[in-house]
């Protein structure tokens, strides 16, 4: 009688943990696209609008480049802070390098990684230049 209790809880916690994501993994299918972050008013203590990403996929169809841009309002100019970045995606991990050119032409390493749940995108940036630190929740398909 012990073995078939411990049987059933030996299933019961199989069962259980193949219905869990044990490596975090976010399939490319799911982000592949434009996505806005309306909720997302500041970045690194400056005021943002229009915050945005873009996840494209390479000739093969891998994720091959990630576009991270907002608008920064300087009095009556208009900046456009825009990241174009090159890379290979993993797991939930984008890990590759841009250029900020509007700073100049430095290249930065940076790894981006992706949370996607109920249909809603974010990202954390950890790395070098100026996207390092910055983290983006509740991003939502953008309308085009």
């Amino acid at each position: 009688m012990k073995k078939a209790g411990l049987l059933v809880i030996a299933l019961a916690m199989v069962a259980l943990l193949g219905s869990c994501d044990l490596f975090g993994t976010v399939k490319a299918e799911d982000i592949l696209g434009e996505w806005e972050f309306p909720q997302v008013d500041e970045i690194k203590g400056t005021e943002v609008n229009n915050v945005h990403l873009s996840v494209m996929a390479d000739e093969s169809g891998k994720i091959g480049m990630l576009d991270i841009g907002w608008d920064v309002q300087d009095g009556e100019d208009l900046l456009i802070r825009w990241h174009g970045i090159n890379g290979t995606f993993s797991g939930k991990k984008f890990t590759g390098t841009y250029q900020a050119f509007y700073l100049d032409e430095t290249e930065y390493n940076i790894e981006v990684t992706f949370t996607y749940k109920n249909g809603e995108i974010g990202i954390a940036c950890k790395g070098e230049g100026p996207l390092d630190g910055i983290t983006l929740e509740h991003g939502t398909k953008a309308e085009i």
